[in-house]
């Protein structure tokens, strides 16, 4: 069986969304005003799905060709631009976003990204999946990616993009199916987004979410294919941190999966560490 990966168009399925929001006070005396584009239940800037058709098995005559969509590369606004792919020689990358000068946009490099996770649903060992595919996250970007704690926030639903303490939330993960969450319908598996803020010149992932198809995971899982069903994750966090698909089969980030692709790859990896670099921010 052949998995399907679409990198799914933000005009496609996201809902109007604000441009900018006053987010108040960080501490006493203090107020700035940040440009955020907001994540997935009120708008995105990025969004991407995992699509898998069916359950895994070796396809008869070779893998099939089926229909994918990269991310076009150009100018989206705002100083930022989604860039064309680096080949290395050993695999390829892309990141989701650049700036002006071609830097990519990513999560503070000195600040964990953290994440928290609505167990509602969860297939079998879904808390040893998302930890799974955190640390190797982790270890190839350099970014501490992490569970902190639950939440019983669905998809979809409201969230704020400043915490009462003025910081920003953590990313939310959360297990759901195509009757709750309609961008699963079809075979689609998973989606995930970053929201972005800009200010005095830098630009920086601060919170996302990362949705799965609960049963679909849970038929890998229990259809004995662990590897299969990490890798799932491990490309959605991906995607949360920054890089987008690819064009090279053998990368974990392609959005036509193949079956002994399961865990990241040379061309991953050199894109992972690339978003290991983002700046050090204090807001």
């Amino acid at each position: 069986m052949t998995r399907l990966l679409a990198e799914l168009d933000r005009v496609d399925l996201a809902a109007p969304a604000p441009t900018s929001v006053q987010l108040g006070r960080r501490s006493p005396g203090r107020e700035r005003l940040r440009t955020v584009v907001s994540v997935l239940a009120v708008g995105a800037l990025m969004l991407v799905a995992w699509q898998v058709n069916g359950h895994l098995r070796a396809p008869s005559g070779g893998p099939q060709q089926l229909e994918s969509r990269i991310a076009p590369s150009g100018p989206v606004g705002n100083g930022l631009e989604r860039p064309d792919q680096v080949d290395t020689g050993n695999g390829a990358y892309r990141f989701s976003l650049v700036t002006s000068d071609g830097s990519p946009v990513a999560y503070a490099a000195c600040r964990p990204v953290e994440l928290v996770v609505n167990p509602d649903g969860a297939p079998p060992g879904g808390d040893n999946l998302v930890d799974e595919a955190a640390e190797a996250v982790s270890d190839a970007s350099g970014l501490t990616v992490e569970v902190v704690g639950e939440s019983d926030v669905r998809p979809g639903g409201d969230r704020d993009l400043v915490t009462a303490s003025g910081g920003w939330p953590p990313s939310l993960v959360a297990w759901s199916d195509p009757e709750e969450s309609t961008r699963l319908d079809g075979a689609v598996a998973g989606y995930a987004g970053s929201a972005w803020s800009k200010h005095d010149g830098d630009t920086t992932y601060v919170s996302g979410a990362v949705t799965f198809d609960a049963p679909q995971v849970e038929d890998l899982v229990v259809g004995g294919q662990w590897e299969a069903a990490r890798g799932i994750v491990t490309h959605e966090l991906a995607h949360l941190v920054g890089l987008g698909h690819v064009d090279d089969p053998t990368q974990l980030m392609y959005p036509q999966a193949q079956l002994d692709v399961t865990t990241l790859q040379d061309g991953d990896l050199a894109g992972l560490a690339g978003l290991g670099d983002g700046p050090c921010v204090d807001w």
